[in-house]
């Protein structure tokens, strides 16, 4: 049975998988059951501890993983269009090239980018992105439009000047900060080194009045250790310490190039990392300490980055990479185990953001924001742990139904509400300009 319903008020299940939680207590359901009403989960179990109305519309999930929907801490949906435009080259050639190609972009461009990015976000099984870029009043339109949940950035810096501030102040108008709505606004200032003091002040204040999270890219490159050098500051993470802009309301993307002390420090002022292992491994050929970052105590979440420096959006992929890195790093295979590594991506990333308990796992009261992976294919037979086969095993391809706030928007493969033809038209008109 198919899960489209014009009303919310119909109560629905997917029935009959292994239900993978991902809540604190790793829970998980044999023969299993996820019931929600309203856009709110209402059970939790084994199915046969449900007493089934008549009313109710169930989709067999029999042979499925069942679990929350994936959240991305970091990327950049705008720059879907760039992919495969930025390979191989050297890390300071990198960011250049990619303004460079961004900036030829329309705002319809960009609303269509975005669409196609957020297409593919859904594909992989994610339900939550953090999201940021330029022109971002018509890329969060499209994220309104693909059904995804998202916070939104408008990226500032001192180069863009008063005119991305005016745009970062209508995102924050049209969305607000409340992060009950599935799309809400946050602030973005770009870098350290591409947003001086008195920007960055002003994003601290603007902020602290509006309780809003702020995302900036930190330590991403040699050169932008440089620039905080240059500023007397003995690091980029030593910069925002002394500006006010480290802490649990700050997610700090890569923090790839940390100076003696700074690791220490974001752990101890529990700052959020976007850890985007696979970005850096092919932009920079470094990647950031992740687990070194958690077991300091820093607030550690997954993000792809964008296709043009990942070329895919597939958390899987990332998510094995992280944990197998990681033990190569360290020189112990026990480091970043399974269960941890997916906690970054599930109640972990959601905690990091104050919104455990809201999505990231399957629990009552939780939004029904779930994701089914199919168990017939070959990479997951046999699977006898389900955590280890979700990060070790799974792909992308794998998935099979994605539902946000209990409505369906990826179902048996495809996107129901999406017109994927247009999208692959209009991606392909902006390839050609950008390629020109």
């Amino acid at each position: 049975m198919s899960l489209r319903s014009d009303s919310r008020d119909v109560r629905r299940a997917i029935s009959g998988g292994t239900v993978v939680t991902c809540d604190e207590q790793d829970r998980i359901h044999d023969d299993g059951l996820v019931v929600w009403q309203g856009g709110r989960i209402i059970y939790v179990g084994r199915r046969d501890g449900y007493t089934r109305l008549p009313d109710e519309q169930w989709l067999d999930a029999s042979g499925h993983y069942v679990l929350p929907g994936l959240i991305n801490l970091h990327t950049h949906t705008v720059m879907t269009a760039l992919r495969g435009l930025i390979d191989d080259v050297p890390a300071s050639a990198w960011l250049p090239r990619a303004l460079a190609l961004e900036s030829r972009m329309s705002r319809q461009d960009r609303y269509w980018s975005s669409l196609a990015g957020a297409w593919e976000l859904l594909r992989r099984g994610v339900t939550f992105i953090a999201d940021r870029g330029s022109g971002m009043g018509k890329a969060s339109q499209a994220l309104w439009d693909s059904g995804i949940r998202a916070v939104v950035t408008q990226t500032l810096t001192d180069q863009a000047g008063d005119r991305a501030w005016s745009e970062s102040e209508d995102v924050l108008d049209r969305w607000g900060t409340s992060q009950t709505s599935r799309i809400f606004a946050g602030l973005g200032p770009h870098a350290t080194d591409t947003c001086g003091d008195a920007l960055l002040a002003r994003v601290r204040a603007r902020m602290e009045q509006l309780g809003a999270l702020t995302f900036i890219h930190v330590a991403q490159s040699r050169d932008e250790v440089a620039a905080a050098r240059r500023r007397g500051d003995d690091g980029c993470v030593h910069l925002l310490h002394r500006l006010g802009l480290l802490g649990p309301r700050v997610v700090a993307a890569h923090c790839t190039y940390l100076e003696p002390g700074e690791l220490e420090l974001l752990g101890r002022t529990r700052t959020v990392i976007a850890h985007c292992p696979v970005s850096n491994a092919k932009i920079e050929g470094a990647v950031a300490p992740g687990w070194q970052l958690w077991k300091a105590g820093a607030q550690v979440a997954l993000g792809t980055d964008c296709v043009a420096s990942n070329n895919t959006m597939d958390p899987w992929f990332d998510l094995k990479f992280a944990a197998l890195h990681h033990k190569v790093a360290s020189g112990d295979p026990q480091a970043l185990p399974c269960r941890t590594a997916l906690s970054w991506v599930t109640h972990g990333a959601a905690r990091s953001l104050g919104l455990d308990g809201d999505i990231g796992a399957l629990s009552v009261g939780a939004r029904a924001d779930i994701v089914t992976l199919r168990s017939d294919v070959p990479n997951a037979v046999p699977a006898p742990d389900p955590c280890s086969h979700l990060v070790y095993s799974a792909s992308g391809g794998d998935v099979d139904t994605v539902v946000i706030d209990g409505q369906p928007v990826f179902e048996h493969g495809a996107p129901p509400h999406l017109d994927t033809e247009r999208i692959r038209h209009e991606l392909s008109r902006i390839r050609a300009t950008l390629v020109a």
